[in-house]
């Protein structure tokens, strides 16, 4: 049986982020305008203790949680742009390369948004993702997300552009 838990990001997580996040196809796919090459350890390091500062506050910035599967991280999950006015975030999501086409992202979204929904009070979550993504489409059509538009050149890869799918869920 498999156990899925979300949990808080530690300090002690960044060998596991350097080993399966500094993945070029993981950072193509969430839009970092970095390459692997480029993301050091005390970039990550840098991440991770703002991302820990966070959960100290009453209204974080950002709230990330790390995606653990049978006792071993996998990936993180996390809302960005909480909008604590309009009730509204967004949300991005990613898994190891070697746990893709699971059902890892699809469960682990599910069982995030029951929780920060409620935490945060959100009646809009948005969620952007490359066109060319059609996995993380699924997981977000399989939690109740609709597809809202293309967003036309929206991302900048090299020297090239590439479209993003807008999807919302709405409470």
């Amino acid at each position: 049986m498999i156990k899925l838990i979300l949990r808080k990001f530690r300090m002690t997580d960044i060998e596991n982020i350097m080993k399966s996040f500094v993945n070029d196809k993981i950072l193509k796919n969430i839009n970092l305008p970095k390459e692997a090459k480029e993301i050091t350890k005390s970039y990550e390091m840098k991440w991770l203790k703002n991302t820990t500062k966070n959960y100290k506050s009453k209204k974080p910035e950002e709230y990330n949680l790390a995606i653990i599967i049978n006792g071993n991280f996998v990936g993180g999950i996390g809302l960005h742009k909480i909008n604590y006015s309009n009730n509204n975030a967004e949300v991005g999501y990613w898994i190891a390369e070697s746990y893709w086409g699971k059902g890892y992202a699809t469960n682990a979204l599910k069982k995030f948004l029951k929780e920060v929904i409620r935490k945060f009070k959100l009646v809009r979550l948005t969620a952007y993702v490359n066109d060319y993504n059609k996995g993380s489409q699924r997981v977000l059509e399989k939690n109740g997300f609709k597809f809202e538009c293309t967003r036309k050149k929206s991302v900048r890869r090299g020297n090239k552009y590439i479209n993003d799918k807008q999807y919302a869920l709405i409470k």
